[in-house]
């Protein structure tokens, strides 16, 4: 089996894995009542389309991000300066993915492309700071 096949089945694996292990409740944190019987909201983040920059192995590492019920649903690189494809070209593909799958940028950085996963991290981590509730 080849690299992307079995990258491809790791993460399909992993997407199974990690919804059998979400549990069944019936009720949504975010769906809690308050005293006053309204439905009061436990949300972390504001939904919407959000930007950030940082520095990968380059300058101008850009990401946008996409926040709705309080989950992030997609991440996506829209521009970078990064050099040597046959090194950030896999950061680019896996680690916005693996953010998503994880809910979180607690993820693994690639090896031979780690100054690209952790810029893509920290540009990450900057918009969900920007999109917090206060």
């Amino acid at each position: 089996m080849n690299f992307k096949k079995s990258a491809s089945v790791f993460i399909l694996a992993l997407t199974i894995f990690l919804s059998a292990c979400s549990g069944g409740s019936s009720s949504s944190p975010a769906e809690k009542t308050s005293p006053t019987g309204e439905a009061a909201s436990s949300a972390i983040y504001k939904d919407g389309e959000y930007t950030a920059s940082a520095t990968g192995y380059s300058g101008g590492l850009k990401v946008k991000v996409v926040i709705e019920d309080d989950k992030i649903k997609s991440v996506e690189i829209i521009s970078h300066n990064e050099v040597g494809k046959q090194y950030y070209e896999e950061a680019i593909e896996k680690i916005p993915q693996a953010i998503v799958l994880a809910q979180s940028t607690e993820v693994d950085a690639i090896t031979g492309a780690t100054k690209t996963s952790k810029g893509i991290i920290k540009a990450v981590n900057k918009v969900l700071e920007e999109a917090k509730l206060k």
